[in-house]
């Protein structure tokens, strides 16, 4: 998720959770996610009905991934992409090589 978006706002950003038929805020992860300015072009997900939620499922993949900190409070949860000279931390360490 580095892009414009992230970058100006390389502080907390709102997760923004919103269902497919509701309008998202603007400014949240899940606006930023049915942007057709995000590199896929817009909404997500083949199949309508199953299209949302972007904010509730992709944030939690990147923090596993040490690429951004999320919060876990009960409401109003926040992200921001982790600052990083290498790239992904994880990465470095190589936990699945086979080499």
């Amino acid at each position: 998720m580095r892009d414009a978006a992230t970058a100006a706002a390389s502080n907390w950003m709102p997760l923004g959770n919103a269902d497919e038929q509701k309008p998202s805020a603007d400014g949240t992860v899940e606006a930023w996610g049915r942007s057709p300015d995000n590199p896929v072009g817009g909404f997500y997900g083949l199949k309508k009905g199953l299209r949302a939620r972007f904010a509730n499922h992709v944030p939690p993949v990147l923090e596993v991934l040490d690429l951004a900190e999320v919060e876990h409070n009960a409401r109003n949860n926040r992200m921001r992409a982790i600052q990083s000279k290498v790239g992904c931390r994880r990465a470095a360490t190589r936990p699945f090589a086979t080499g």
